[in-house]
Order: structure tokens, then sequence, then C-alpha cells
């Protein structure tokens, strides 16, 4: 029953990620391009919701999956930073001060980054949530420290605190206090998982004052920045976008998705040839050279697997130039295609940033 409820929902998270994802591209376009402010009020608006219901796919996903394998050292400031960036404008929206109390020097982990950026996520949105339903306004504290063999992450609010009666029960999983529709009761157990798949540990309680108090433990890494199979930080000014060499074939057969990005990088600047099925795209590929081949994964006729099979197999050039997109984001055989291929992969719904990021892995500086 558990590996049927877990392929209906992989299944789900593929139909609801395909759409999603033509969403947020055409809503960042289009917050790039409107200059009225009730306009840009209305599409935050939509874009806030359309990044809520991609959050909730994903607290779904990695319960039913567990958590991600892949590790490496980096430095736990980013995962908080991380956290507050992508909540900060909703944070702000609702009148909810965040102060983050950050180390000087980096706090090496070994871990899932992706993963512990989405446990700072949770707690915040959990902050929110909490100060929105008491009274409105309020204020959150990120408090990152370390000790000789552990880095602790405090998150404190001064919202109405958790009952006693309730602190036993906020980790269960599809336990929520929300009101029906505001929560779908994952975020804390989602959050717990990945602790402990970190051999961390997670309490909560009360804070001094009143609110509520989150701490998280995570192990140090006594590695040196580098010496992880992945980089510690991001430089600060972010990954540069590659400039444009040519030509960029996409491989999808969702049209949406297509004109989304095609337009993107067409204002970027790049030529974009576009291609509805795996067979199309290698006609295209047999006539032209391509700086970076973006390719859907699970597309009907020949999939993606078929169509880098067959790239690897007339031992083609674009191979090291294939970045894959997919929505399917849970089955088994394509974790394990993805892990044998070693491509770039984009998981649907991902932003231009998330974009531009994995030309910049496959397209020359």
């Amino acid at each position: 029953r558990i590996l049927a409820i877990g392929q209906l929902v992989g299944g789900m998270a593929h139909e609801i990620n395909n759409p999603l994802a033509s969403i947020l591209v055409n809503m960042e376009l289009l917050l790039g391009e409107v200059e009225d402010p009730a306009q840009l009020e209305t599409l935050g608006a939509i874009k806030t919701e359309a990044d809520r219901t991609a959050q909730i796919v994903r607290n779904l996903l990695t319960y039913v999956r567990g958590q991600g394998s892949e590790r490496a050292v980096f430095d736990m400031r980013e995962a908080v930073r991380g956290a507050y960036a992508l909540r900060r404008n909703q944070l702000a929206s609702q009148q909810i001060e965040v102060l983050l109390e950050l180390p000087h020097e980096p706090v090496l982990i070994s871990g899932n980054r992706v993963n512990l950026q989405q446990v700072m996520m949770n707690l915040l949105i959990n902050a929110e949530h909490a100060i929105r339903a008491d009274r409105g306004r309020g204020h959150v504290w990120v408090h990152l420290s370390t000790s000789c063999s552990h880095a602790t992450v405090t998150v404190d609010d001064d919202g109405p605190g958790i009952p006693p009666e309730l602190v036993t029960r906020i980790f269960d999983p599809f336990y929520t206090t929300k009101p029906e529709g505001e929560g779908t009761g994952l975020g804390l157990s989602v959050t717990a998982g990945i602790v402990a798949d970190h051999q961390g540990r997670i309490v909560a309680g009360d804070r001094p004052g009143g609110g509520a108090r989150f701490v998280v433990e995570i192990p140090l890494c006594q590695a040196a920045p580098g010496d992880g199979p992945g980089e510690a930080t991001r430089p600060a000014g972010g990954i540069p976008v590659p400039r444009p060499q040519g030509r960029i074939l996409l491989v999808d057969d969702e049209p949406d998705i297509r004109r989304s990005i095609s337009k993107f990088l067409t204002r970027s600047g790049w030529v974009v040839d576009l291609a509805d099925s795996g067979e199309e795209g290698l006609r295209l590929l047999a006539q032209e050279e391509y700086a970076a081949v973006l390719c859907d994964l699970r597309m009907p006729g020949m999939s993606g697997h078929e169509f880098y099979r067959r790239l690897e197999g007339s031992r083609s050039p674009a191979v090291a130039r294939l970045v894959f997109m997919t929505g399917d984001v849970l089955s088994p055989e394509a974790s394990r295609f993805l892990q044998a291929a070693g491509r770039p992969v984009l998981s649907k719904p991902f932003t231009l940033q998330d974009l531009s990021e994995v030309l910049s892995q496959v397209v020359p500086a």
C-alpha cells in the first residue's frame, strides 16, 4: 500500500509540476516587465500562491520518498540565508520582521544543502503562520551558533507559542493546528525527518518572554572548505549567466513550457530551436550544433531516457551539453537513470535563476 501511495504521489507530482513550471517562469517574466504597482501586487500574490503550491508538493514528496542521499560539504549559513531569501518578501508583506544572527566564519556541514534549506524554510513558514493567526504582525529571530561538535540553529517567534499538550504531537505527520485548507500537517514532520537523517535533533518549546522556540542541532564537518564533493559556498555575486554563444535546443512536449523558456532565452540573446518530441530533437541535432540541449525526461513516444541513449550510442558531442528537465522526481527508475547519466537536472518547477545556473554548468564561461 505504501509503495502504491508513493507511485500515486509521484505521478501526481509530475502532472502538477509541469503546469507549475510554466506558471512560475511566466510569472517571473511578467514581474520583470510590469511597472504598474497595482499590477505588480496582483502578480506577486499569484506567484506567492504558486510558490506555496510548489512547496506543498515538495513537502509531500520529501515525506513519501525519504531524505535525499546526495551529500556535500557546505556552509550552513547559506542554507539559512537561502531559506530567508525565499520567504523574505512574503514575511515583509505580513509585517513580520526577521533578524538573522550568523557567525562571521563558515559553519561547515556535511549533508544535503537543499534538504537543510528546506528545514529552515519550514521553520520560517511555521513561525509566519503562528504569528499571522495570532495578531497579524510580529518578529522572528534566527540565531546560528557552533559548539565543538555541532551547529545549532535557534528559531524564535513572538507568536502565541505552543500549548503544552501539543508539544509531543507537532512533529507527527498530517497533524496540524491550522484551519482547514491552510496546512497539510507535513511541514514539521518533514523537518524532523530531515534533521534525523543528518544525525541531528530538533526540539520545540517556549521562547522566554512568550512565543515558540525551535532548536535544531546538526553535527559539524571538520573538513576544510573544498574537501567535500560539492562547493562549500556560492560566490557572493551568484553564478553568472553564461554569455549567449549561439543556439540552444529545447526538447519538451509541453507547449507552454517551450514558449516560456524560449522567451526568456531569446531575450537573453540566444537563438532557440524547439522540438516537441525526442525524434524531432534528434533530427535537429543531426543538422545543427548546439551550445546546450534542454530535454524533458518524461515524454510520449521517445522518452528522455531513450533520447540520451541514442545520443550516447552515436557518440554525439551533444551528450556533454545535455541538461534534463523533469517533474518526475520520485520514481526509482528516473532516479537511477539520472544518477547513472550524471547530467545536470532541472527539477520542475524551477526559477529562471535555476535555469541560468544550470546552463553555466554546460556552457563555457
